[in-house]
């Protein structure tokens, strides 16, 4: 199957949230805790790690930014609104629509940054 083109999308999580998609084995994100129905992940690393450092970790001692891919033409038909922060476009996948946002990644979900290390 032709993808077309792909894009990288960065999440920062603690260590709960961390744990949770290991459970899942690292192919599927968990629905966000509380009344939030929406989703959120970001196409830059940085301003994830900034978000992993400077909120999760004076809250819960630790961060960690994970990276996932998917396929960018199946991203557009899911997101329900995306706002643009600097250089960085956040995407906001309503919760609805999360096990067909799982669909559209190629791959795992990895670790790519811990705060402390």
């Amino acid at each position: 199957m032709d993808r077309g083109k792909i894009i990288e999308l960065w999440r920062p999580v603690s260590a709960e949230e961390l744990r949770a998609i290991k459970e899942l084995d690292s192919a599927a994100f968990v629905p966000p805790a509380g009344v939030r129905q929406r989703y959120l992940t970001f196409t830059t690393r940085g301003h994830a790690i900034e978000l992993a450092r400077d909120w999760l970790v004076p809250i819960y001692g630790e961060g960690f930014v994970v990276r996932c891919v998917v396929c960018a033409r199946l991203l557009d038909h899911l997101v329900h609104d995306h706002v643009v922060t600097r250089s960085d476009m956040d995407y906001w996948i309503p919760l609805k629509g999360l096990e067909a946002f799982h669909a559209t990644l190629i791959g795992k979900i990895e670790v790519v940054y811990q705060h402390p290390e």
